[in-house]
């Protein structure tokens, strides 16, 4: 794409995450969104259909929804080309898609009060402690999910990302489900979605754990945008074995091997 056309692009995937209910006349105005990309544009139908094709109405377009996958380099798609149309267009969004949220990478640091302390307050101050997913509905945030959560390894950064957990949930892309995962009962979702902290921009992923009492945080894990992509060269180039520490590198990397 040229630099304009990816700007046009990117106001139009904005445009849809959003659901406006008037896409053709919608006007890129305020004052963020000058400042952002620089111009004043109206999208016009032709260039909504040159990136997602023919359609009739707004609620057409909205279910057809955003080919992600189409829109990656040549090399990942050939990469992720053999793993289901849930994991490509994962992959996509993580790649491409908005951040959910954006960070300073300072939130949740250590300053005497201990994080089972003061995640489920935030949790319960601004979400009242659940968030809801449209596929899988109402997510618990809880002290039982941050402790479990702390059960595994923690980072600043890992710390710092627990407060994009409920927009992950909430806008995130699910690309994997797991019944009785590792013989223990449970049924496991992971959700991935893009976030940013400061100025570069991570790719974070959540568990979900569903068992016959619960359906809450288990897990989440934050990875620089750009150990992904170096996982998938370094697969095309050298079939080398992950470097990318998150579930979805592992997940494609054993598709292609089968």
């Amino acid at each position: 794409m040229t630099k304009r056309e990816n700007k046009i692009y990117l106001q139009i995937l904005e445009i849809i995450e959003k659901e406006y209910d008037k896409l053709h006349s919608k006007q890129i105005e305020t004052k963020e969104e000058i400042e952002h990309y620089g111009f004043k544009k109206e999208i016009t139908k032709t260039e909504i259909k040159k990136y997602f094709g023919n359609y009739k109405n707004l609620d057409e377009l909205k279910k057809k929804g955003i080919n992600y996958y189409s829109k990656l380099p040549k090399k990942i798609r050939e990469y992720i080309k053999h793993c289901s149309k849930e994991v490509r267009q994962a992959i996509g969004f993580a790649l491409l898609g908005k951040p959910v949220k954006i960070l300073t990478g300072k939130e949740f640091q250590k300053d005497g009060i201990k994080l089972t302390v003061k995640v489920p307050k935030y949790y319960k101050e601004k979400y009242d402690g659940k968030v809801i997913n449209k596929k899988l509905g109402e997510v618990s945030l809880d002290l039982n999910g941050v402790k479990d959560d702390m059960g595994h390894k923690l980072s600043f950064l890992k710390s710092s990302a627990f407060i994009a957990v409920p927009e992950v949930i909430m806008y995130g892309k699910i690309f994997s489900r797991e019944k009785n995962w590792k013989n223990r009962g449970w049924t496991t979702f992971v959700i991935i979605a893009p976030i940013k902290i400061r100025t570069k921009r991570f790719i974070q992923e959540v568990v979900i754990k569903r068992n016959s009492v619960r359906q809450g945080l288990y897990l989440h894990e934050v990875e620089i945008k750009k150990r992904l992509i170096d996982s998938i060269q370094a697969h095309t180039k050298l079939g080398r074995l992950p470097i990318s520490k998150l579930i979805i590198a592992q997940k494609i990397s054993k598709v292609n091997k089968k």
